[in-house]
């Protein structure tokens, strides 16, 4: 009766282990489901904020395109127009038409400067990209007196995106004599 008992309780023991085994390759196929469908989710997710930033990205180059064709073609309700709340917040449109006069620059086609960079969003932001673009600018009147550095920032607002900042910076001149003793 010993060895019985003996082959029994090995029966048992064997039988645990199986179900264990069951349990543990069970459990891991369900979570191996679940890890991949998120995965699966969070990857489609994510081509669908890559496509978002592209399209942004354009939208944006072509608003900074259209605004600085507006100055150059004396369509300064246009320009203006194309700017945010925050822009025509801190603007009036006389101010806007002040600041082109006194740049005659900005009418010349402008050549595109080497820092054209995008900010990400403030921290706390659901967003994961950039939701502001800035692109950078050289130009000069054709006799060379007014050389001016501009910056354009871009955001969206209400789906659209728009000028945000338009930043002005007068080259300095080469030419400027230097103090000598």
């Amino acid at each position: 009766m010993s060895e019985g008992g003996s082959d029994n309780t090995a029966v048992k023991i064997i039988a645990i282990i199986g179900g264990v085994v069951v349990v543990i390759v069970v459990s891991c196929g369900v979570l191996g489901y679940f890890g991949i469908r998120a995965m699966k989710e969070m990857a489609s997710g994510f081509e669908e904020t890559i496509k978002q930033f592209a399209e942004d990205a354009q939208q944006s180059q072509k608003v900074v395109e259209s605004f600085l064709a507006d100055i150059r073609a004396d369509k300064l309700d246009n320009a203006y127009q194309a700017t945010t709340k925050e822009f025509k917040d801190h603007h009036s449109q006389k101010e806007f038409e002040e600041l082109v006069k006194k740049h005659p620059a900005l009418k010349e086609r402008p050549v595109a400067g080497m820092n054209t960079n995008m900010n990400a969003p403030q921290p706390g932001s659901p967003q994961a990209f950039p939701s502001m673009y800035q692109y950078s600018y050289k130009a000069q009147t054709k006799d060379g007196k007014d050389k001016i550095d501009i910056a354009i920032t871009v955001e969206k607002e209400d789906g659209k995106m728009k000028v945000d900042q338009l930043t002005i910076t007068p080259e300095a001149s080469a030419k400027e004599p230097k103090d000598e003793p």
